[in-house]
Order: C-alpha cells, then structure tokens, then sequence
C-alpha cells in the first residue's frame, strides 16, 4: 500500500461487498481534491460486515495510513495502527501488512515525542521480521535512525553493522554498493560521521521512514 494506496490483494478480494468499498475508498481518496472524510467512511464500513482477520488487520492499516497520511487526527490513526498491528501478529504468512504497521505505528509515536513506545515496538518487529529480508533491512535502519536523533551514535552503529551483515549473509542489496537501498545506509553513515565531527544533519533526517532515507528500500 504505496503512500495509503486502498488496494485489495487477490486472496483478499472475494467478496464483492469489500471490492465495492475499496473502490469506493479509493476513487474519494485520489480525487482532486481528495475527500478523505468519505474515503475513510468506506474503509469503516467494511467493519460493520464483520470480515475475516485478514481483511479486518489490513482495513485497519488502511484508515490509519490514510489518516496518518492526510489528517491530523494522530489518535485514531494510532488506535487503527495499533489493531493492525495487533491482528497482523496473529496471522500466518501476513508480513507486509504486519511490518507496514510496526513501521508505521512506530513513526508516528515518534511524532508524538513517544520514543518509549517506538523502540520496543521496532525491535520486536525486528526480532520476528529476519525471514523477511525487505523488512528486516528496512526496520534495522529505521531504528538506526531514531537512535542518531537521540544521539546514542554507539546503538545507531551497532545496528548498522547488523544491517550490513545481515545483507551480506543473506545476498541482499539493500546496503551494498549500487544496490537500490545503499543510499540509506551509506547515508545514514555518513550523517552519523558528521555527527561525531559536530557538523548538522541535513533536514531530512527524521522518523519518517517514507522520507529520504528509506523511500526507495
């Protein structure tokens, strides 16, 4: 679900009821202007019919998106988040939704100054994401990147390193040179460098992990 795109994987689009409101979502969401209220109106619907655990963890991480992503309404963007996170963790075979709210869900407790909340919930997320290497990287420099706004450059390093390795042992490229996700780590590195030589970080450096550094993972 690229920038809270409402989409209905195929094992998941069944029912012509859930096809029909996340048409519905979708079409008010990528209107000009968007019309967020409706979208998330029909994303809620799909509650009422009392849909199977996937559905029911993927809709929460679909109104939560949305309202993280276009609203200001950070309390029920969290409580949705939070239930997908929730749910996801229950399901077999379900890592992209369930990693996609970690992710997510601990962005936005870094937003509300939560970092307490943040660092467990990233490292859990790590512990079960190590037979997903897309996310296992993805999550590793996402904390790594809290850590280097706290300033704890020693944490920030250690889990780069484990990032490193990690992709090396699992032949991924998501740190190596020229691969498609070098920028973050190399970036990160050398924001953490700069840091030790008491030189600013640029302004992208944030706990958006859809921002600068992590985008293109």
């Amino acid at each position: 679900m690229a920038t809270a795109a409402v989409v209905a994987p195929q094992a998941e689009a069944s029912e012509s009821w859930y096809l029909a409101l996340l048409g519905f979502a979708e079409h008010f969401r990528t209107s000009s202007p968007p019309k967020i209220r409706l979208c998330v109106h029909c994303l809620q619907a799909v509650f009422q019919f009392k849909p199977p655990q996937r559905i029911e963890a993927r809709t929460h991480l679909q109104v939560g998106s949305v309202l993280y992503h276009h609203t200001k309404n950070s309390e029920l963007a969290r409580q949705h988040l939070e239930k997908a996170w929730l749910i996801s963790q229950q399901i077999p075979q379900f890592e992209d939704v369930k990693f996609e709210a970690a992710s997510l869900l601990s962005e936005l407790y870094c937003q509300e100054n939560s970092v307490d909340a943040a660092k467990p919930l990233l490292r859990k997320a790590i512990q079960i994401s190590q037979q997903t290497p897309y996310w296992h990287c993805r999550l590793l420099f996402q904390l790594a990147q809290l850590h280097t706004l706290e300033k704890d450059l020693v944490s920030a390093c250690d889990l780069l390193g484990v990032g490193a390795e990690y992709a090396r042992v699992v032949g991924s490229e998501y740190t190596s040179e020229g691969g498609d996700g070098s920028f973050q780590g190399s970036e990160l590195s050398r924001t953490i460098n700069r840091r030790e030589s008491g030189v600013s970080p640029p302004h992208t450096l944030s706990c958006d992990v859809g921002a600068h550094y992590l985008s293109s993972l």
